[in-house]
């Protein structure tokens, strides 16, 4: 089954199910690990759902600033099929013609890889990574300007050229593009700096630092030590998934 950010949320309620047991149990749950203790629990509790949200804002950050590079291609793809027709459509730029049309047709045809850190919660990349995503945008703006270089070498191309496909407003796509390339990385490596920590503490445990997993399942051993496995206070938790 596939991790996703509502199965976090699941956990996490479940953990709250647990929590909110224990703090009713009479006589008081009197746990021999003070992390289990309900105090203790809802505090941690209360973390991972800080944790959550800061991966679901950081989440819908990189998507949006991915969205909007995704947009920008689209748009740069248009724009060099058009310059290639506006060389295509003059007989005097016949010699170069074909390498502006070389250089669209690579544009055009040139599919970036999808974006994959959104729907790999468990695995994020290590900094130093720079994702195989991440190049393919930057092979985009290559490709923009080689056509740009080529439109440079067709006679006055430029003059009563459409404002958006001249030069210059190829140029200045191209450092949007460049813009938006460092962005997209900067905030996939802020995702995976709040993804890492939150997915940790579901899972691994730490010095003096149980995760929610081991939480869980002691305070259910804890539980059945104190009350015995025929209690009604064991039924409770038993049931509840880890």
């Amino acid at each position: 089954m596939a991790i996703t950010e509502s199965s976090f949320a699941d956990r996490l309620q479940r953990g709250h199910e647990i929590q909110a047991a224990l703090a009713g149990f009479t006589p008081a749950f009197d746990p021999a690990d003070p992390a289990l203790a309900p105090p203790a629990f809802a505090v941690f509790l209360t973390g991972l759902g800080t944790m959550n949200s800061a991966v679901a804002a950081a989440d819908a950050d990189w998507k949006d600033c991915a969205a909007t590079r995704a947009a920008l291609v689209t748009e740069i793809k248009a724009r060099a099929l058009r310059a290639n027709s506006r060389v295509k459509s003059n007989s005097a730029w016949k010699a170069q013609q074909p390498a502006v049309k070389t250089a669209a047709d690579a544009l055009r045809g040139y599919r970036p890889a999808a974006p994959k850190v959104a729907v790999d919660p468990a695995a994020p990349k290590p900094a130093a990574t720079r994702s195989k995503t991440d190049q393919s945008y930057g092979d985009v703006k290559l490709l923009l300007d080689k056509l740009i270089a080529a439109l440079a070498r067709v006679p006055a191309y430029d003059t009563a050229a459409p404002a958006d496909i001249s030069r210059a407003s190829l140029e200045a796509l191209s450092t949007q593009l460049d813009g938006l390339n460092k962005m997209v990385a900067g905030k996939e490596q802020a995702l995976a700096a709040v993804r890492g920590p939150r997915n940790t503490a579901y899972d691994e445990d730490l010095p003096n630092a149980p995760s929610l997993k081991t939480r869980m399942l002691s305070a259910k051993e804890a539980t059945k030590s104190q009350y015995g496995s025929s209690s009604g206070q064991y039924a409770q938790v038993k049931g509840i998934k880890v």
